[in-house]
C-alpha cells in the first residue's frame, strides 16, 4: 500500500511538470500575441487570413529610365510606369505584414511589373510598366479575397525620369573658315576649305562658298544635297532636334511618320525629326541653323525634357 501510494505523487508532479511546461509555452505564445497586438503587426499571414486588401496610387507616372521587359519605345508609344501602394487587412484586423506581394490580375497593355513585400509596417508595392497612353486596368488578390480595381488611361504628355545631354549642331558654313581648299571625295567641280568639310562631316551638312549645300554620305565622301533629316524634312532652327528613337518616338508607323514634340528646360519645344551615329541614349542635339554664329549663347548639359505630343 505503502509503494502504491509512493507513485502517486511521482505521477502527479510528471503531470505537473508536463502542464507547467505547455503553460509557460502557452503564457510565450500569449505573450508574443500580446507583443503583436501592442503593435498592431502580425506575421506569416496566410491568403485564407486576408479579410480586405486595398490598392492605392502613390505617384504620378513617369517615362522610366530602365524599363522592366520591353523597349521604352516601341511603334512610337513609350512606356508609362505607375506605382500602387498594397495594404491587406487580417479577420484579426492586423496588418499583413513580412510577406510576398505576388497575385495580382490587370487588363490593357501591361508590359511588365515588379512587387515588392509588404513590410513591417503593412505596406506592399506594385509597379506597371503601360504602353502608350491606353486605359488599363488592375487588381490584387490573396486566397480568394480582391482588392479593389484600379481603372486608369495614362496621360500622353509625361516627364523622363531621365534628364538628357543636350548638345547643339547647325549646318556647316564655309565662309566661316580661311583655311586651304582641298578636293572632296565624291565632288568633282570644285574645291573646299578643309575645316569646313571636317565640319560638314561632324554636323551632316554645309552651305559652301559657291552657294550649294554638300552632304557628308560616309567613307569620307560628300555629295550635292540640300539639308535633309533623318525623317525627310528640311531642318529647322527652334523645331528639329535629334533623338536616339529608343528614348524619344521617332519612327515611321503604318508608313506615316510619327515624330514627338518634347519640352526641354531652357531650349523650349522641339520636334524629334532628326538622328545621327553619335546620337546614342540619353542625349539630344538642338539643331541651332546656318554657320557658327548660330551656336552663340549655347552651352551643352544635362537638361530634363517632358514627352508633349506624338504625331
Amino acid at each position: 500500500m505503502k509503494r502504491k501510494l509512493f507513485l502517486v505523487p511521482i505521477i502527479v508532479s510528471l503531470m505537473s511538470t508536463s502542464i507547467t511546461a505547455f503553460a509557460e509555452d502557452a503564457a510565450i505564445q500569449e505573450e508574443n500575441l500580446y507583443y503583436d497586438e501592442m503593435n498592431s503587426v502580425s506575421v506569416n499571414a496566410l491568403p485564407s487570413d486576408v479579410r480586405s486588401i486595398t490598392i492605392t496610387p502613390v505617384s504620378t507616372q513617369i517615362i522610366p529610365t530602365t524599363p522592366f521587359k520591353e523597349s521604352l519605345v516601341n511603334n512610337a508609344e513609350v512606356l508609362y510606369r505607375f506605382r500602387y501602394k498594397v495594404t491587406a487587412i487580417r479577420y484579426n484586423n492586423h496588418k499583413v505584414t513580412n510577406t510576398p506581394l505576388s497575385a495580382f490580375s490587370y487588363t490593357g497593355p501591361v508590359k511588365g511589373s515588379k512587387t515588392t513585400a509588404f513590410d513591417s509596417s503593412g505596406n506592399g508595392y506594385l509597379d506597371l510598366d503601360i504602353r502608350g497612353p491606353k486605359t488599363f486596368s488592375l487588381y490584387c488578390r490573396m486566397g480568394s479575397t480582391n482588392s479593389n480595381t484600379i481603372t486608369q488611361t495614362p496621360n500622353l504628355r509625361c516627364d523622363y525620369q531621365n534628364s538628357f545631354y543636350c548638345t547643339g549642331y547647325n549646318i556647316a558654313l564655309e565662309s566661316d573658315y580661311s583655311d586651304a581648299k582641298i578636293n572632296a571625295s565624291g565632288i568633282t567641280d570644285s574645291t573646299f576649305r578643309g575645316r569646313f568639310l571636317a565640319a560638314v562631316k561632324l554636323n551632316g551638312s554645309g552651305k559652301a562658298d559657291n552657294g550649294k549645300y554638300i552632304k557628308y554620305i560616309g567613307s569620307d565622301t560628300y555629295s550635292y544635297s540640300s539639308p535633309m533629316t533623318a525623317t525627310g524634312t528640311t531642318p529647322t532652327a527652334g523645331t528639329t532636334i535629334a533623338v536616339d528613337p529608343y528614348f524619344i518616338p521617332r519612327a515611321k508607323v503604318g508608313g506615316i511618320w510619327k515624330r514627338a514634340t518634347v519640352q526641354i528646360t531652357n531650349v523650349g519645344s522641339r520636334r524629334a525629326e532628326d538622328g545621327g551615329n553619335a546620337i546614342n541614349g540619353y542625349r539630344i542635339d538642338v539643331f541651332r541653323g546656318i554657320g557658327n554664329s548660330s551656336m552663340s549663347g549655347w552651352t551643352n548639359g544635362n537638361r530634363a525634357v517632358t514627352l508633349i505630343s506624338v504625331g
